[in-house]
């Protein structure tokens, strides 16, 4: 045979085995992919966003046994309000009113300047009305726009914190404008409707002035005072791919764990919600329990699931369970959240020693 024939044939070959080698490599290539991607699914977490109702601790506890006020008022509005108005509108249940000052563990002295008029503007609205024989006539309204100024303010004073409340803050500008309601066709008769006006128009500003600001004051004082309505908001992870091996359970869970957590409220104990959300905690634990620390994604699962048996008992107020879970998360895995979870136990078993409560929940 010619030697350069054979040479060629030896090359053909060698070729074609290379492409073959090739092409298996990429095949077996692709099912590994395949396999890793399907294994990956199987572990893939979705998250789900939660909100429970909880007690949300006053600023300051006071002892009952101090718990007296006292209401100074300074009023350069008597005309509109007498001084008794302001006193009997503040809302301090359990707190008893006394008629001296010095014996009063909080003082309010509430200032009520007068209001002052700033000047007055005018809008003018035109309206297009037709006549007979096609004719269009214009009309003007004009509207007074009264501008005032009515700075009402009240200092809070206690042994433990004084501050002070505005019915305008300090960085807003103090001018405020009151539209009058009714119209005039020239603008000199809504200007002397003012003038003529003008006591009536301060008595309406003063008054809702006022009960804008008592609200606020009594917003202040549960703010600082008396436990409110507040709320929690937390994640919890699932392994809800179809894929997943515990794909039912985790589906299952994720449609009943909004009703269970339902049942955390604020103003009833939080007993009524450990049967529900306790039988959820099982199972998470149990998937945990199923997942090999060995495989990467199955170690991130598992850390998901510890995850969310943590926060369920931090939300229950199992601490001690609580902290086993939460130090497994932050030692086991180093994941923050562990560390996250043992302070917000810290700090709220603190909040329950200052405000003599054991439960955020009652």
């Amino acid at each position: 045979m010619n030697v350069k024939i054979y040479f060629f044939n030896f090359a053909i070959e060698l070729l074609s085995y290379f492409v073959a080698m090739k092409k298996r490599n990429l095949i077996l290539m692709l099912i590994f992919s395949l396999l890793t991607t399907n294994l990956l699914a199987q572990y893939q977490i979705s998250k789900e966003n939660y909100t429970v109702s909880v007690k949300k601790f006053p600023t300051l506890y006071v002892e009952p046994e101090k718990r007296t006020y006292y209401v100074n008022v300074t009023n350069y509005v008597q005309s509109y309000f007498s001084d008794d108005y302001f006193t009997t509108d503040i809302d301090l249940p359990g707190w008893e009113k006394v008629s001296d000052e010095k014996e009063a563990f909080l003082v309010l002295n509430i200032t009520v300047p007068k209001v002052y008029h700033e000047g007055t503007d005018f809008s003018n609205k035109k309206t297009e009305n037709a006549q007979k024989g096609g004719a269009v006539k214009i009309e003007s309204h004009w509207f007074p726009i009264v501008k005032y100024s009515f700075a009402v303010k009240c200092q809070f004073k206690c042994p433990y914190e004084s501050f002070e409340k505005r019915l305008v803050p300090t960085n807003v500008s103090p001018i405020k404008t009151f539209e009058v309601s009714e119209s005039f066709p020239i603008q000199s008769q809504a200007r002397n409707y003012v003038t003529q006006n003008i006591e009536s128009i301060k008595k309406i500003v003063a008054e809702r002035g006022v009960k804008d600001m008592m609200k606020i004051i009594n917003e202040a004082l549960q703010d600082k005072f008396f436990a409110t309505e507040g709320t929690d908001e937390f994640q919890l992870g699932y392994l809800d791919q179809e894929s997943s091996p515990f794909y039912e359970t985790m589906v299952e869970a994720k449609k009943y764990m909004p009703q269970e957590l339902k049942l955390i409220q604020h103003d009833s104990p939080i007993s009524n919600a450990v049967p529900g959300v306790s039988v959820w905690i099982e199972k998470f634990k149990f998937v945990a329990g199923e997942l090999k620390t060995s495989n990467a994604a199955q170690k991130k699962a598992k850390e998901e699931m510890i995850r969310n048996v943590a926060i369920l008992y931090y939300m229950l107020e199992d601490f001690e369970n609580a902290t086993l879970y939460a130090q497994i998360l932050r030692d086991s895995f180093g994941n923050k959240d562990g560390d996250r979870i043992l302070k917000l136990m810290t700090q709220l078993q603190s909040e329950f020693v200052k405000f003599h409560k054991s439960s955020r929940h009652y």
